[in-house]
């Protein structure tokens, strides 16, 4: 039986995001639980992440008010589904 992929998360995805939340990368890895050394890592391109990650980092910034969008024909995105929480 196969594994459910996650949906792609883009590197640029994570910076716009950190911006649209005027979050550092020190931000990120603390509302995530990850070290900054992750999420520089992987906003450089240097290196893809573990699926756990991925779903740490995805989840700290959808709760904060994120809302990632699939690459389609215009490609990958990110909005404010909601204000952005204090």
């Amino acid at each position: 039986m196969g594994y459910d992929p996650l949906p792609k998360f883009e590197p640029a995805q994570c910076r716009a995001a950190r911006g649209l939340l005027n979050w550092n990368q020190e931000e990120l890895a603390h509302q995530a639980g990850v070290s900054r050394s992750t999420v520089r890592e992987f906003e450089a391109g240097h290196h893809e992440l573990h699926r756990s990650t991925q779903t740490l980092l995805v989840r700290a910034l959808e709760d904060a008010g994120v809302r990632l969008i699939e690459a389609g024909d215009e490609g990958c995105g990110v909005r404010m589904a909601r204000p952005p929480s204090p």
